[in-house]
């Protein structure tokens, strides 16, 4: 909960008040807000049953606005989706993993970081899934080697960097919220 205070502006021992707008204060002072969700990921194991882990995600510095995260696995269907729209974007990469990323309002409309701002993202758990687990034990997972796609508002895909990856947990920068892969 964000709590504001305003008082009347004027100096002591002034006959002069000057009444504040409460949303203006709201506008010009926001406060970042930091939230958590899970996502539930599923893949097959070694003898081919379906499984299914948790993968804790954090966002950091989201507008004041921002009440809830919703984070979606991208099921099937939505990655071929995503795959077939943006085939040359791929390069080969493997394994791919999608995540609908969407901080909410209190009214659960998709709140965007101001013009300029950015939000970091932490996904935490990656190596509970076994084609992951297995490219970290053989070194070939690093901040260097791992790509973040995101579909913009327009549909096209940029590149995101990657601020980090370790054990599992890997860290990216992004202006807007859609599909992640």
């Amino acid at each position: 909960m964000n709590v504001y205070a305003a008082w009347k502006d004027g100096t002591v021992g002034s006959d002069e008040e000057e009444d504040v707008d409460h949303e203006d204060l709201v506008d010009k002072n926001p406060v970042p807000v930091d939230l958590t969700a899970k996502a539930s990921a599923s893949y097959e194991d070694e003898e081919g049953n379906p499984k299914t882990t948790t993968l804790p995600v954090e966002v950091k510095n989201l507008p004041s606005a921002a009440h809830s995260l919703s984070v979606i696995h991208m099921g099937d269907d939505d990655m071929e989706s995503f795959y077939k729209s943006h085939s040359n974007d791929f390069e080969g990469m493997a394994p791919i993993l999608g995540l609908k990323i969407s901080p909410k309002n209190a009214k659960g409309e998709t709140v965007q970081p101001a013009k300029g701002d950015v939000a970091t993202v932490t996904v935490s758990g990656l190596n509970a899934l076994p084609e992951i687990a297995a490219m970290e034990e053989a070194g070939a997972l690093t901040a260097d080697a791992l790509k973040v796609l995101h579909q913009t508002a327009d549909g096209s895909v940029e590149k995101l960097d990657v601020v980090s990856y370790e054990n599992g947990t890997l860290t990216f920068e992004t202006s807007s919220f859609s599909p992640f892969v």
